[in-house]
Protein backbone atom coordinates (compact mmCIF):
# COMPACT_ATOMS: atom_id res chain seq x y z
CA UNK A 1 0.00 0.00 0.00
CA UNK A 2 2.74 2.13 0.56
CA UNK A 3 3.46 2.25 -3.12
CA UNK A 4 0.17 4.78 -3.09
CA UNK A 5 2.34 7.97 -2.53
CA UNK A 6 6.04 6.89 -2.40
CA UNK A 7 6.44 6.48 -6.23
CA UNK A 8 5.19 10.81 -6.05
CA UNK A 9 9.00 11.53 -6.38
CA UNK A 10 9.41 10.10 -9.54
CA UNK A 11 6.43 12.67 -11.21
CA UNK A 12 8.51 15.95 -10.42
CA UNK A 13 12.16 14.53 -10.41
CA UNK A 14 12.13 14.91 -14.22
CA UNK A 15 9.58 16.75 -14.96
CA UNK A 16 10.71 18.75 -18.40
CA UNK A 17 7.35 21.47 -19.14
CA UNK A 18 8.56 21.61 -23.11
CA UNK A 19 11.38 21.45 -25.68
CA UNK A 20 14.47 19.46 -24.28
CA UNK A 21 16.24 16.57 -23.48
CA UNK A 22 14.19 14.21 -20.59
CA UNK A 23 15.31 16.05 -18.08
CA UNK A 24 17.01 19.65 -19.68
CA UNK A 25 14.50 22.20 -21.05
CA UNK A 26 16.58 24.07 -24.05
CA UNK A 27 13.40 26.56 -24.78
CA UNK A 28 15.47 29.52 -23.20
CA UNK A 29 14.21 32.41 -25.26
CA UNK A 30 10.92 33.92 -26.84
CA UNK A 31 13.18 33.85 -29.99
CA UNK A 32 13.38 30.20 -29.60
CA UNK A 33 9.83 29.85 -29.29
CA UNK A 34 9.03 31.59 -32.69
CA UNK A 35 11.60 29.61 -34.26
CA UNK A 36 13.84 26.39 -32.52
CA UNK A 37 16.87 26.35 -34.86
CA UNK A 38 18.45 28.85 -32.97
CA UNK A 39 21.78 27.26 -32.16
CA UNK A 40 23.65 29.31 -34.61
CA UNK A 41 22.21 32.99 -33.35
CA UNK A 42 24.18 35.87 -33.14
CA UNK A 43 21.52 37.84 -30.68
CA UNK A 44 21.86 38.76 -27.48
CA UNK A 45 19.55 35.09 -26.58
CA UNK A 46 23.20 33.78 -28.13
CA UNK A 47 24.37 33.52 -24.72
CA UNK A 48 21.95 30.78 -24.07
CA UNK A 49 21.75 28.96 -27.12
CA UNK A 50 25.32 29.70 -28.77
CA UNK A 51 27.66 31.63 -26.62
CA UNK A 52 30.48 31.67 -28.97
CA UNK A 53 28.51 33.60 -31.46
CA UNK A 54 28.20 36.71 -29.05
CA UNK A 55 31.17 38.33 -30.63
CA UNK A 56 29.14 39.10 -33.48
CA UNK A 57 27.41 41.76 -31.34
CA UNK A 58 27.77 45.38 -31.46
CA UNK A 59 30.01 46.70 -29.12
CA UNK A 60 28.17 47.98 -25.68
CA UNK A 61 26.01 46.46 -23.49
CA UNK A 62 23.24 43.63 -24.61
CA UNK A 63 20.02 43.04 -22.00
CA UNK A 64 16.95 40.68 -22.33
CA UNK A 65 14.19 39.97 -20.30
CA UNK A 66 11.92 36.83 -21.64
CA UNK A 67 9.16 35.15 -20.31
CA UNK A 68 7.12 32.11 -21.65
CA UNK A 69 3.75 30.45 -20.31
CA UNK A 70 3.67 26.39 -20.96
CA UNK A 71 0.50 24.67 -20.24
CA UNK A 72 0.86 20.99 -20.48
CA UNK A 73 -1.95 18.17 -20.12
CA UNK A 74 -0.52 14.51 -19.15
CA UNK A 75 -3.54 12.00 -19.61
CA UNK A 76 -3.24 8.40 -18.61
CA UNK A 77 -5.81 5.80 -19.61
CA UNK A 78 -5.74 2.41 -17.85
CA UNK A 79 -7.43 -0.66 -18.53
CA UNK A 80 -6.54 -2.28 -15.17
CA UNK A 81 -10.25 -3.20 -14.31
CA UNK A 82 -10.56 -3.31 -10.83
CA UNK A 83 -9.98 0.48 -10.85
CA UNK A 84 -12.76 2.94 -10.39
CA UNK A 85 -11.25 5.89 -12.97
CA UNK A 86 -10.13 4.57 -15.96
CA UNK A 87 -8.41 7.82 -17.29
CA UNK A 88 -6.38 10.06 -15.46
CA UNK A 89 -5.49 13.74 -16.16
CA UNK A 90 -2.64 15.59 -14.56
CA UNK A 91 -2.25 19.70 -15.31
CA UNK A 92 1.22 21.05 -15.40
CA UNK A 93 1.36 24.94 -15.44
CA UNK A 94 3.97 27.38 -16.09
CA UNK A 95 2.87 30.89 -16.20
CA UNK A 96 6.09 32.29 -15.48
CA UNK A 97 9.02 30.73 -17.17
CA UNK A 98 11.15 33.56 -17.57
CA UNK A 99 14.98 33.52 -18.34
CA UNK A 100 17.13 37.02 -18.46
CA UNK A 101 20.64 37.78 -20.65
CA UNK A 102 23.20 40.09 -20.36
CA UNK A 103 26.12 40.76 -22.40
CA UNK A 104 29.08 43.42 -22.76
CA UNK A 105 30.88 43.35 -25.81
CA UNK A 106 34.26 44.92 -26.35
CA UNK A 107 36.79 44.13 -28.89
CA UNK A 108 37.30 40.56 -29.79
CA UNK A 109 35.82 39.74 -26.35
CA UNK A 110 32.16 38.91 -25.08
CA UNK A 111 31.19 38.60 -21.44
CA UNK A 112 28.18 37.17 -21.00
CA UNK A 113 25.36 36.51 -18.09
CA UNK A 114 22.35 34.16 -18.62
CA UNK A 115 19.94 33.08 -15.99
CA UNK A 116 17.21 30.46 -16.57
CA UNK A 117 15.37 27.43 -15.86
CA UNK A 118 17.27 24.45 -17.48
CA UNK A 119 15.69 21.91 -15.88
CA UNK A 120 11.93 21.57 -14.15
CA UNK A 121 10.05 24.96 -14.53
CA UNK A 122 6.70 23.59 -13.70
CA UNK A 123 4.23 22.76 -11.12
CA UNK A 124 1.90 19.50 -11.76
CA UNK A 125 -1.18 18.87 -9.76
CA UNK A 126 -3.13 15.70 -10.05
CA UNK A 127 -6.58 15.71 -8.56
CA UNK A 128 -7.25 12.03 -8.82
CA UNK A 129 -4.13 10.59 -8.53
CA UNK A 130 -3.00 8.16 -11.12
CA UNK A 131 -3.60 4.33 -11.47
CA UNK A 132 -0.32 3.20 -9.54
CA UNK A 133 -1.98 4.96 -6.66
CA UNK A 134 -5.51 4.15 -6.85
CA UNK A 135 -4.52 0.25 -8.29
CA UNK A 136 -3.62 -1.35 -4.26
CA UNK A 137 -6.83 1.01 -3.40
CA UNK A 138 -8.44 -0.78 -5.81
CA UNK A 139 -7.26 -4.32 -5.18
CA UNK A 140 -8.62 -4.61 -1.72
CA UNK A 141 -12.20 -5.63 -2.61
CA UNK A 142 -10.80 -9.07 -4.60
CA UNK A 143 -8.75 -9.58 -1.74
CA UNK A 144 -11.26 -9.69 0.95
CA UNK A 145 -13.75 -11.63 -0.87
CA UNK A 146 -11.12 -14.08 -2.02
CA UNK A 147 -10.48 -14.52 1.84
CA UNK A 148 -14.07 -14.59 2.15
CA UNK A 149 -15.20 -11.47 3.41
CA UNK A 150 -17.64 -10.70 0.27
CA UNK A 151 -16.94 -6.83 -0.90
CA UNK A 152 -16.99 -5.43 -4.22
CA UNK A 153 -16.67 -1.43 -3.73
CA UNK A 154 -14.40 0.81 -2.65
CA UNK A 155 -13.52 5.07 -2.72
CA UNK A 156 -10.74 6.90 -2.08
CA UNK A 157 -9.97 10.47 -1.84
CA UNK A 158 -6.19 11.02 -3.73
CA UNK A 159 -4.29 13.82 -4.83
CA UNK A 160 -1.00 15.33 -5.36
CA UNK A 161 0.65 18.55 -6.39
CA UNK A 162 4.03 19.75 -6.35
CA UNK A 163 6.79 21.75 -8.46
CA UNK A 164 9.89 21.31 -10.00
CA UNK A 165 13.04 24.55 -11.02
CA UNK A 166 16.24 23.88 -12.10
CA UNK A 167 17.37 27.49 -11.83
CA UNK A 168 20.66 27.85 -14.29
CA UNK A 169 23.09 30.84 -13.13
CA UNK A 170 25.70 31.09 -16.59
CA UNK A 171 28.66 32.67 -17.30
CA UNK A 172 31.25 32.83 -19.60
CA UNK A 173 33.87 34.34 -22.27
CA UNK A 174 33.64 34.30 -25.48
CA UNK A 175 36.94 35.34 -28.00
CA UNK A 176 37.03 36.13 -31.49
CA UNK A 177 40.05 34.21 -32.72
CA UNK A 178 39.79 35.76 -36.16
CA UNK A 179 36.85 36.81 -38.21
CA UNK A 180 36.29 32.88 -39.25
CA UNK A 181 36.25 31.59 -35.94
CA UNK A 182 35.38 32.47 -32.19
CA UNK A 183 35.69 30.11 -28.72
CA UNK A 184 33.71 30.34 -25.65
CA UNK A 185 34.29 29.16 -22.09
CA UNK A 186 31.79 29.05 -19.27
CA UNK A 187 30.03 27.58 -15.98
CA UNK A 188 26.82 27.21 -15.14
CA UNK A 189 25.52 26.84 -11.66
CA UNK A 190 22.74 25.13 -11.17
CA UNK A 191 20.42 25.50 -7.82
CA UNK A 192 17.63 22.52 -7.91
CA UNK A 193 14.46 22.42 -5.62
CA UNK A 194 11.35 20.46 -5.58
CA UNK A 195 8.40 20.22 -3.64
CA UNK A 196 5.92 17.53 -2.85
CA UNK A 197 2.48 17.74 -1.32
CA UNK A 198 0.08 14.42 -1.13
CA UNK A 199 -2.50 12.80 0.59
CA UNK A 200 -4.54 9.61 0.77
CA UNK A 201 -7.26 9.95 2.62
CA UNK A 202 -10.75 8.00 4.06
CA UNK A 203 -10.18 4.65 2.09
CA UNK A 204 -13.73 3.04 2.07
CA UNK A 205 -14.99 -0.51 1.49
CA UNK A 206 -18.03 -2.45 1.93
CA UNK A 207 -17.29 -5.59 3.08
CA UNK A 208 -20.28 -8.06 4.48
CA UNK A 209 -18.37 -9.46 7.45
CA UNK A 210 -20.46 -10.84 10.99
CA UNK A 211 -17.84 -10.30 13.93
CA UNK A 212 -20.16 -10.02 16.96
CA UNK A 213 -19.47 -13.20 18.40
CA UNK A 214 -15.90 -11.54 18.68
CA UNK A 215 -17.19 -8.54 20.51
CA UNK A 216 -17.14 -6.62 16.93
CA UNK A 217 -19.52 -5.42 15.06
CA UNK A 218 -21.55 -6.70 11.87
CA UNK A 219 -20.75 -5.29 8.79
CA UNK A 220 -23.21 -5.57 6.34
CA UNK A 221 -22.27 -4.28 3.08
CA UNK A 222 -22.45 -0.29 3.57
CA UNK A 223 -19.37 1.77 3.02
CA UNK A 224 -16.79 1.53 6.35
CA UNK A 225 -13.58 3.08 6.68
CA UNK A 226 -11.04 0.59 5.62
CA UNK A 227 -8.81 1.31 8.47
CA UNK A 228 -11.41 0.51 10.89
CA UNK A 229 -12.64 -2.72 9.03
CA UNK A 230 -9.11 -3.63 9.68
CA UNK A 231 -8.63 -2.71 13.10
CA UNK A 232 -11.69 -4.54 14.23
CA UNK A 233 -10.37 -7.78 12.06
CA UNK A 234 -7.41 -7.67 14.12
CA UNK A 235 -8.88 -7.44 17.23
CA UNK A 236 -11.47 -10.47 16.37
CA UNK A 237 -8.58 -12.34 14.85
CA UNK A 238 -6.82 -12.30 17.59
CA UNK A 239 -9.52 -13.14 20.24
CA UNK A 240 -10.12 -16.29 17.90
CA UNK A 241 -6.46 -17.06 17.93
CA UNK A 242 -6.45 -17.02 21.66
CA UNK A 243 -9.44 -18.89 22.15
CA UNK A 244 -8.45 -21.69 19.83
CA UNK A 245 -5.09 -21.20 21.82
CA UNK A 246 -7.13 -22.35 24.88
CA UNK A 247 -9.14 -24.79 23.45
CA UNK A 248 -5.34 -26.72 22.67
CA UNK A 249 -4.24 -26.29 25.94
CA UNK A 250 -7.51 -27.23 27.94
CA UNK A 251 -7.16 -30.55 26.50
CA UNK A 252 -3.62 -31.01 27.25
CA UNK A 253 -4.07 -33.18 30.09
CA UNK A 254 -6.30 -35.90 28.14
CA UNK A 255 -3.18 -36.25 25.55
CA UNK A 256 -0.87 -38.24 26.79
CA UNK A 257 -2.43 -41.02 28.29
CA UNK A 258 -6.33 -40.84 26.11
CA UNK A 259 -5.05 -38.84 22.94
CA UNK A 260 -5.77 -41.93 20.79
CA UNK A 261 -9.23 -41.93 21.68
CA UNK A 262 -12.26 -40.11 20.18
CA UNK A 263 -14.57 -37.76 22.13
CA UNK A 264 -17.33 -40.14 22.02
CA UNK A 265 -14.89 -43.12 23.35
CA UNK A 266 -13.14 -40.94 25.93
CA UNK A 267 -16.58 -39.67 27.43
CA UNK A 268 -17.94 -43.96 27.77
CA UNK A 269 -14.95 -44.61 29.53
CA UNK A 270 -15.63 -42.21 31.76
CA UNK A 271 -12.44 -40.50 30.90
CA UNK A 272 -14.56 -36.95 30.20
CA UNK A 273 -18.18 -35.42 30.97
CA UNK A 274 -20.73 -35.36 28.54
CA UNK A 275 -20.77 -31.47 29.25
CA UNK A 276 -16.71 -31.33 28.69
CA UNK A 277 -17.22 -33.15 25.45
CA UNK A 278 -19.52 -30.49 24.55
CA UNK A 279 -17.71 -27.68 25.23
CA UNK A 280 -14.68 -29.49 23.63
CA UNK A 281 -16.54 -30.09 20.42
CA UNK A 282 -18.76 -27.01 20.43
CA UNK A 283 -15.51 -25.08 20.27
CA UNK A 284 -14.35 -27.13 17.15
CA UNK A 285 -17.96 -26.66 15.45
CA UNK A 286 -17.95 -22.73 16.48
CA UNK A 287 -14.79 -22.59 13.81
CA UNK A 288 -16.48 -24.19 11.66
CA UNK A 289 -15.79 -27.67 12.15
CA UNK A 290 -17.94 -30.27 10.96
CA UNK A 291 -19.48 -32.40 13.43
CA UNK A 292 -19.24 -35.08 11.28
CA UNK A 293 -15.25 -34.71 10.77
CA UNK A 294 -15.58 -34.23 14.53
CA UNK A 295 -16.76 -37.51 15.52
CA UNK A 296 -13.86 -39.31 13.51
CA UNK A 297 -11.41 -37.35 15.64
CA UNK A 298 -9.26 -38.63 17.98
CA UNK A 299 -8.05 -35.95 21.02
CA UNK A 300 -4.94 -35.56 19.65
CA UNK A 301 -5.74 -34.68 15.95
CA UNK A 302 -8.48 -32.42 17.86
CA UNK A 303 -6.10 -30.98 19.84
CA UNK A 304 -3.46 -30.07 16.68
CA UNK A 305 -7.07 -28.47 14.79
CA UNK A 306 -7.14 -25.87 17.78
CA UNK A 307 -3.30 -25.11 17.73
CA UNK A 308 -4.15 -24.76 13.90
CA UNK A 309 -6.95 -23.00 13.62
CA UNK A 310 -5.36 -20.59 15.97
CA UNK A 311 -2.69 -20.32 14.08
CA UNK A 312 -4.48 -19.54 11.07
CA UNK A 313 -6.29 -16.89 13.43
CA UNK A 314 -2.98 -15.29 14.56
CA UNK A 315 -1.94 -14.92 10.81
CA UNK A 316 -4.83 -13.21 9.64
CA UNK A 317 -4.43 -10.93 12.74
CA UNK A 318 -1.05 -10.02 11.98
CA UNK A 319 -2.40 -9.33 8.11
CA UNK A 320 -5.54 -7.21 9.27
CA UNK A 321 -2.92 -5.10 11.73
CA UNK A 322 -0.78 -4.37 8.45
CA UNK A 323 -3.91 -3.35 6.48
CA UNK A 324 -5.39 -0.89 9.00
CA UNK A 325 -2.10 0.40 9.53
CA UNK A 326 -1.54 0.75 5.18
CA UNK A 327 -4.88 1.86 5.27
CA UNK A 328 -4.77 5.20 7.49
CA UNK A 329 -4.82 8.29 6.20
CA UNK A 330 -1.55 9.40 4.45
CA UNK A 331 -0.15 12.81 3.65
CA UNK A 332 3.60 13.59 2.40
CA UNK A 333 5.21 17.44 2.71
CA UNK A 334 8.53 17.37 1.42
CA UNK A 335 11.31 19.29 -0.56
CA UNK A 336 14.28 18.37 -2.27
CA UNK A 337 17.31 20.60 -3.13
CA UNK A 338 20.41 20.10 -4.03
CA UNK A 339 23.42 22.48 -6.48
CA UNK A 340 26.39 21.57 -8.40
CA UNK A 341 28.22 23.30 -11.36
CA UNK A 342 28.46 22.30 -15.35
CA UNK A 343 31.19 23.46 -17.32
CA UNK A 344 30.30 24.84 -21.33
CA UNK A 345 32.57 24.92 -24.54
CA UNK A 346 31.22 26.57 -27.45
CA UNK A 347 32.33 27.78 -31.02
CA UNK A 348 31.19 29.50 -33.69
CA UNK A 349 31.81 29.73 -37.37
CA UNK A 350 31.44 32.57 -40.13
CA UNK A 351 31.87 31.80 -43.31
CA UNK A 352 30.21 33.06 -47.13
CA UNK A 353 31.09 36.85 -45.87
CA UNK A 354 29.11 36.50 -42.82
CA UNK A 355 26.07 34.78 -44.76
CA UNK A 356 26.60 31.36 -43.13
CA UNK A 357 26.87 30.72 -39.59
CA UNK A 358 27.83 27.83 -37.96
CA UNK A 359 27.57 27.29 -33.63
CA UNK A 360 28.84 24.23 -31.73
CA UNK A 361 27.74 24.23 -27.85
CA UNK A 362 29.09 21.45 -25.41
CA UNK A 363 27.54 21.14 -21.82
CA UNK A 364 29.03 18.69 -19.63
CA UNK A 365 27.58 15.80 -17.54
CA UNK A 366 25.84 17.57 -14.24
CA UNK A 367 26.67 15.12 -11.07
CA UNK A 368 23.35 16.91 -9.18
CA UNK A 369 22.34 14.68 -5.88
CA UNK A 370 19.04 16.21 -4.15
CA UNK A 371 18.51 15.86 -0.41
CA UNK A 372 15.27 15.37 1.50
CA UNK A 373 13.89 17.93 3.85
CA UNK A 374 10.91 16.34 5.23
CA UNK A 375 7.69 18.07 7.17
CA UNK A 376 5.29 14.93 7.17
CA UNK A 377 6.18 11.54 5.13
CA UNK A 378 2.76 9.08 6.17
CA UNK A 379 4.39 6.52 4.13
CA UNK A 380 7.97 6.64 5.92
CA UNK A 381 9.27 6.68 2.02
CA UNK A 382 10.86 9.73 2.86
CA UNK A 383 13.34 9.80 4.96
CA UNK A 384 14.60 13.53 6.15
CA UNK A 385 18.23 13.82 4.89
CA UNK A 386 18.11 11.48 2.38
CA UNK A 387 20.17 12.24 -0.51
CA UNK A 388 19.27 10.62 -4.31
CA UNK A 389 20.85 11.12 -7.55
CA UNK A 390 19.12 13.43 -10.20
CA UNK A 391 22.13 13.95 -12.66
CA UNK A 392 21.58 16.35 -16.06
CA UNK A 393 23.18 14.93 -18.95
CA UNK A 394 25.54 16.15 -21.22
CA UNK A 395 24.58 17.82 -24.33
CA UNK A 396 25.31 18.37 -27.60
CA UNK A 397 23.71 21.13 -29.79
CA UNK A 398 24.69 22.09 -33.66
CA UNK A 399 23.34 25.07 -35.26
CA UNK A 400 23.77 26.74 -38.57
CA UNK A 401 22.33 29.63 -40.36
CA UNK A 402 22.30 30.36 -43.93
CA UNK A 403 21.01 33.96 -45.57
CA UNK A 404 19.55 32.85 -48.89
CA UNK A 405 19.05 36.32 -49.50
CA UNK A 406 18.95 39.21 -47.71
CA UNK A 407 15.79 39.39 -46.25
CA UNK A 408 15.13 35.88 -45.55
CA UNK A 409 16.98 33.05 -44.05
CA UNK A 410 16.98 29.22 -43.30
CA UNK A 411 18.10 27.49 -40.02
CA UNK A 412 18.66 24.01 -38.37
CA UNK A 413 19.55 23.09 -35.11
CA UNK A 414 20.52 19.67 -33.44
CA UNK A 415 20.60 18.86 -30.00
CA UNK A 416 21.94 15.08 -28.47
CA UNK A 417 21.46 14.30 -24.85
CA UNK A 418 23.69 11.74 -23.61
CA UNK A 419 21.15 10.42 -21.31
CA UNK A 420 21.78 6.59 -21.31
CA UNK A 421 25.22 7.66 -19.11
CA UNK A 422 23.69 10.02 -16.43
CA UNK A 423 21.18 8.75 -13.13
CA UNK A 424 17.70 9.84 -13.52
CA UNK A 425 16.86 9.13 -9.55
CA UNK A 426 15.31 5.74 -11.07
CA UNK A 427 15.30 2.71 -8.96
CA UNK A 428 14.97 -1.11 -9.29
CA UNK A 429 12.64 -3.33 -7.46
CA UNK A 430 14.94 -3.87 -4.36
CA UNK A 431 15.41 0.49 -4.08
CA UNK A 432 18.59 0.83 -5.42
CA UNK A 433 19.38 3.68 -8.18
CA UNK A 434 19.85 2.62 -11.36
CA UNK A 435 21.49 4.16 -14.76
CA UNK A 436 19.83 4.82 -17.92
CA UNK A 437 21.46 2.21 -19.39
CA UNK A 438 19.02 -0.58 -18.63
CA UNK A 439 15.80 2.32 -19.42
CA UNK A 440 16.98 3.46 -22.94
CA UNK A 441 18.18 1.75 -26.12
CA UNK A 442 19.38 5.34 -27.16
CA UNK A 443 19.85 8.86 -26.51
CA UNK A 444 17.50 11.27 -26.85
CA UNK A 445 18.01 13.82 -30.03
CA UNK A 446 15.95 16.97 -31.55
CA UNK A 447 16.18 18.43 -34.87
CA UNK A 448 14.61 21.59 -35.79
CA UNK A 449 14.40 23.80 -38.77
CA UNK A 450 13.26 26.95 -39.38
CA UNK A 451 12.59 30.37 -41.41
CA UNK A 452 13.15 34.09 -40.92
CA UNK A 453 11.58 36.54 -42.91
CA UNK A 454 12.45 40.43 -42.97
CA UNK A 455 9.28 42.46 -44.31
CA UNK A 456 11.01 45.44 -43.69
CA UNK A 457 14.07 46.95 -41.40
CA UNK A 458 11.80 46.86 -38.01
CA UNK A 459 9.35 43.73 -38.61
CA UNK A 460 10.47 40.67 -39.10
CA UNK A 461 8.10 36.91 -39.32
CA UNK A 462 9.10 33.23 -38.60
CA UNK A 463 8.13 30.11 -38.39
CA UNK A 464 9.65 26.63 -37.44
CA UNK A 465 9.19 22.69 -36.75
CA UNK A 466 10.98 20.82 -34.13
CA UNK A 467 11.29 16.83 -33.89
CA UNK A 468 11.73 15.46 -30.57
CA UNK A 469 12.97 11.54 -30.85
CA UNK A 470 12.99 9.60 -27.03
CA UNK A 471 15.03 6.99 -26.78
CA UNK A 472 13.44 4.89 -23.85
CA UNK A 473 12.28 1.55 -23.41
CA UNK A 474 9.14 0.43 -22.18
CA UNK A 475 11.13 -0.53 -19.05
CA UNK A 476 11.18 3.05 -18.67
CA UNK A 477 7.76 4.38 -19.09
CA UNK A 478 5.35 4.23 -16.11
CA UNK A 479 1.96 6.55 -15.25
CA UNK A 480 4.66 8.50 -13.27
CA UNK A 481 7.16 9.28 -15.60
CA UNK A 482 6.98 8.58 -19.58
CA UNK A 483 8.76 10.09 -22.42
CA UNK A 484 6.99 10.44 -26.06
CA UNK A 485 7.99 11.51 -29.94
CA UNK A 486 7.26 14.78 -30.94
CA UNK A 487 6.62 17.14 -33.25
CA UNK A 488 6.36 21.29 -32.74
CA UNK A 489 5.51 23.76 -34.81
CA UNK A 490 6.44 27.65 -33.66
CA UNK A 491 5.33 30.86 -35.59
CA UNK A 492 5.85 34.83 -34.48
CA UNK A 493 7.73 37.41 -35.17
CA UNK A 494 10.52 40.39 -34.24
CA UNK A 495 9.30 43.89 -33.87
CA UNK A 496 12.17 46.31 -33.79
CA UNK A 497 10.76 49.27 -31.62
CA UNK A 498 13.74 51.27 -32.37
CA UNK A 499 17.46 51.27 -32.94
CA UNK A 500 17.90 49.64 -29.22
CA UNK A 501 14.88 48.19 -28.66
CA UNK A 502 13.21 44.84 -29.75
CA UNK A 503 10.05 42.64 -29.18
CA UNK A 504 10.15 38.89 -29.78
CA UNK A 505 6.55 37.33 -29.85
CA UNK A 506 6.18 33.28 -30.42
CA UNK A 507 3.58 30.33 -30.01
CA UNK A 508 4.57 27.13 -29.98
CA UNK A 509 2.19 23.76 -30.13
CA UNK A 510 3.58 20.71 -29.23
CA UNK A 511 1.97 17.08 -30.60
CA UNK A 512 3.08 13.75 -29.00
CA UNK A 513 3.00 10.52 -30.26
CA UNK A 514 1.01 8.34 -28.13
CA UNK A 515 2.17 5.76 -25.67
CA UNK A 516 1.39 2.26 -24.90
CA UNK A 517 2.65 -0.42 -22.23
CA UNK A 518 1.46 -4.11 -21.37
CA UNK A 519 1.50 -5.30 -17.59
CA UNK A 520 1.02 -8.70 -16.82
CA UNK A 521 0.92 -8.15 -13.03
CA UNK A 522 -0.80 -8.50 -10.70
CA UNK A 523 -3.57 -9.22 -14.22
CA UNK A 524 -3.25 -8.58 -17.82
CA UNK A 525 -3.89 -4.62 -18.31
CA UNK A 526 -2.87 -2.04 -20.64
CA UNK A 527 -2.08 2.06 -19.79
CA UNK A 528 -2.01 5.05 -22.98
CA UNK A 529 0.01 7.61 -22.30
CA UNK A 530 -0.40 10.77 -23.84
CA UNK A 531 0.21 15.05 -23.46
CA UNK A 532 -0.47 18.20 -25.14
CA UNK A 533 1.32 21.56 -24.58
CA UNK A 534 0.85 25.12 -25.93
CA UNK A 535 3.55 27.63 -25.30
CA UNK A 536 3.09 31.56 -25.71
CA UNK A 537 6.56 33.82 -25.62
CA UNK A 538 7.59 37.35 -25.11
CA UNK A 539 10.56 38.33 -25.37
CA UNK A 540 12.42 42.56 -24.81
CA UNK A 541 15.43 43.30 -26.05
CA UNK A 542 17.42 46.38 -24.83
CA UNK A 543 20.82 47.57 -26.24
CA UNK A 544 23.37 50.24 -24.59
CA UNK A 545 25.66 52.08 -26.84
CA UNK A 546 25.34 50.13 -29.80
CA UNK A 547 23.77 51.60 -33.05
CA UNK A 548 20.44 48.54 -32.76
CA UNK A 549 19.22 46.23 -30.56
CA UNK A 550 20.66 42.31 -32.23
Amino acid sequence: MKKLIFSLIAILSGLSVLAGGIVTNTNQSAAFVRMPAQDAAIGIHAAYHNPAGLTKLAEGFHLQLNNQSIFQTKEIESTYEPLNNKTYVGDVKAPLFPSFYAAYKTGKMAFSLGFNPIGGGGGAEYKTGLPSFEQAVSSIPASLTAAGIPTNEYSADIYFSGSSVYWGLQFGISYEVSEMLSLYAGARYIMAKNTYEGHIHGIMINPIKDLRALGQPNYTGTMVSATQFFTDLSEASTAASGSAASGAAGMQPLIANYGSLTFAEAESSGIITSTQRAQMEGGLLAFGVPQASINAMTLTIAQGTYTSISNQYASAATVATYNAAATKDMDVDAEQTGNTIAPILGAHLTLMEGDLNIGLKYEFKTPLELTNATVIDGTGMFPDGHVSPSEMPSLLSVGVDYKIMDNLSLAVGYHQYFDKSAKYGKTDATGAYITNETLMDNNNWELAVGLEYAVNDNFLLSGGWLKTSTGVTLAYQTDLSYSLNTNTIALGGKISLSPAMAIDLGVMKTFYEDGEKDFTEPMAYKELYRKKTFTAGIGFSYTIGANKAE
